[in-house]
Order: structure tokens, then C-alpha cells, then sequence
């Protein structure tokens, strides 16, 4: 029946949008971190891309 399904559904989503927060959260400090490890990298003079930088 549709009741029996909506309590699933309703977890599934607060799960999604548990982990998308995690993901945005993990994403921000390695952009944070990244950014920090480029501006030292070019006070040496070399000027390398990041690894895997997706945004």
C-alpha cells in the first residue's frame, strides 16, 4: 500500500539530504584546503593543477 510505503520514502530523503550536507561540507574544506596549498605553491613559483577539482 502507499501508507506503508511513505515512511521509507520519507527516511531515504532525510538520509540524501544528511549526505549531500556531509558532501558539501567535505567539498568546502578540500576547496578550502586546495586554495590555501595554490597560493603557497605560487610564493614558490610553481604553479601546478589541482587534483581532481570538480567545481
Amino acid at each position: 500500500s502507499v501508507l506503508g510505503e511513505q515512511p521509507e520514502i520519507i527516511h531515504n530523503r532525510s538520509v540524501f539530504m544528511r549526505s549531500t550536507l556531509t558532501i558539501d561540507a567535505e567539498c568546502s574544506a578540500s576547496v578550502f584546503g586546495l586554495k590555501n596549498k595554490t597560493s603557497q605553491l605560487n610564493l614558490i613559483g610553481s604553479n601546478p593543477t589541482p587534483p581532481n577539482v570538480n567545481r
